[in-house]
């Protein structure tokens, strides 16, 4: 018998395998070189791909940074970081 959240499952896997499909036929290998030195142009679906791969690496350091720094901290120190200060107001902005 199948468990109670397996249809969403189910979705989520097609949503991945449609949208990585999408990728790889969007890129297809073997493409001409667009220009006569045989280097792809920086501004071109290329350069933006290597662009986007850039960041998204930066920032999942970056988020892998910040959740292993506290852990890796109190191991080795025993000090807490605190993200914020409590405050007894709301805060203002919301």
């Amino acid at each position: 018998m199948p468990s109670p959240g397996s249809g969403a499952r189910h979705v989520i896997l097609a949503f991945l395998l449609l949208v990585t499909g999408g990728a790889w036929r969007s890129m297809p290998g073997g493409r001409r070189r667009s220009s006569r030195t045989g280097l792809y142009q920086p501004i071109s679906r290329e350069g933006a791909l290597i662009l986007n791969n850039l960041l998204l690496c930066t920032l999942a350091a970056t988020v892998l940074l910040g959740t292993l720094y506290p852990l890796f901290l109190d191991l080795l120190t025993g000090a807490k970081v605190r993200s914020a200060r409590r405050s007894s107001t709301p805060p203002s902005c919301l």
